[in-house]
């Protein structure tokens, strides 16, 4: 996968749902979407680390979105719809609410987060979706990298 794929602007965009929000996930980095079955739980995993499971003959961790992004929200578990995600040689899924569906974007849509005091730690979205001549709400693009940085905490 190139670096491209996740940098945000003009392209492509998975939606998807959690916590009654919705976000977007850039396309180039998102290889399938599938239902969590047979969660092995993983010993000492950080709250939002659901588990592993075997996806295609693949082990693959199972992040919760909900959790990541609010530690005290409910977790989701087997039965959730996940997204699988290709970093570099890795793949990983992100157990979500609900998958909304692609949406395309124009660079002028797409409004670069600021940078915080702290560095951009903490930090979940890359920027927001607003299309222009539209009244839907923005949607946060996350950063699909700092969501299994596990020793980061950030919000929303």
């Amino acid at each position: 996968m190139s670096g491209s794929a996740l940098v945000p602007g003009a392209g492509a965009f998975l939606t998807v749902q959690s916590l009654g929000r919705n976000f977007a996930l850039p396309i180039g980095c998102t290889r399938s979407i599938f239902r969590v079955e047979g969660l092995t739980r993983a010993p000492l995993a950080p709250p939002f680390l659901l588990g592993l499971v075997n996806l295609r003959g693949r082990v693959v961790a199972v992040a919760c979105l909900n959790r990541r992004l609010r530690p005290r929200a409910p977790p989701l578990g087997v039965g959730s719809l996940a997204v699988a995600i290709e970093l570099g040689p890795d793949v990983l899924a992100l157990a979500v609410e609900d998958v909304g569906g692609v949406v395309e974007a124009r660079r002028q849509d797409f409004v670069v987060a600021k940078r915080r005091s702290d560095g951009g730690r903490g930090a979940v979205g890359l920027g927001l979706l607003r299309p222009a001549g539209t009244t839907q709400r923005p949607t946060t693009v996350l950063d699909v990298r700092a969501l299994f940085e596990f020793g980061r905490p950030f919000a929303v």
